[in-house]
């Protein structure tokens, strides 16, 4: 799995499954999935993203939504960062 630039601007104190970003929607890894980011990983999206950057590098997913019963556990883990694009394994 992959995502971009959109992910990286909502804070952890953003607890919503689905935003708007542009023209789009989309859902919000870190609040649908969870997501663990490796020290190195944050510390490349972050400088790559730049100014406007408010990701957590770790937070659980604060609920269920859909078919995921993800609530309290952080399912996706970086295993990779280029340009604005972080790259993830599903545990």
């Amino acid at each position: 799995m992959w995502d971009g630039k959109e992910q990286a601007i909502f804070p952890a104190s953003n607890n919503e499954r689905s935003v708007k970003y542009g023209n789009r929607s989309f859902e919000l890894q870190m609040n649908t999935m969870g997501w663990d980011i490796k020290d190195e990983h944050y510390q490349t999206w972050k400088r790559n993203i730049g100014s406007g950057f408010s990701a957590p590098q770790r937070k659980a997913a604060p609920d269920n939504f859909g078919n995921y019963k993800n609530k309290g556990k952080m399912k996706l883990k970086s295993t990779a960062v280029y340009g604005e694009t972080i790259f993830w394994k599903s545990k």
